[in-house]
């Protein structure tokens, strides 16, 4: 549980630092790759505690609809993540959707840390 929490608050971190550094002024391209890498490379590490959390949650009966529901969901998110960002990207600005993605980091810390 402690290593989902630390994942969670190395990606939150990378994600809320594009949005700060922009409307500072500070934001390089090398810079956001930079952070763009540490968001990724929190998801990588964050992907298998959070499937091997499934068997935590659920009884042992309902681990197979459990860990399908799981994989069905990720890849909701990949089809459905990129078109509403995108939606926010053309309407908002790009710097409101690198802010809302640091935002949404925050639930799952909550619950997390509950």
């Amino acid at each position: 549980m402690r290593c989902r929490r630390y994942v969670f608050s190395v990606a939150l971190c990378g994600a809320t630092w594009p949005s700060a550094l922009d409307r500072s002024g500070l934001a390089t391209p090398n810079l956001l790759l930079i952070l763009c890498f540490v968001v990724g490379s929190g998801m990588a590490m964050m992907s298998p505690a959070w499937q091997s959390s499934v068997t935590e949650q659920v009884p042992a009966e309902s681990l197979a609809a459990a860990v399908t529901l799981c994989g069905i969901s990720c890849n909701m998110a990949r089809s459905y993540g990129p078109a509403i960002s995108g939606f926010v990207v053309a309407t908002v600005g790009a710097v409101a959707a690198v802010a809302l993605n640091a935002l949404l980091y925050v639930p799952l810390l909550v619950a997390l840390f509950l």
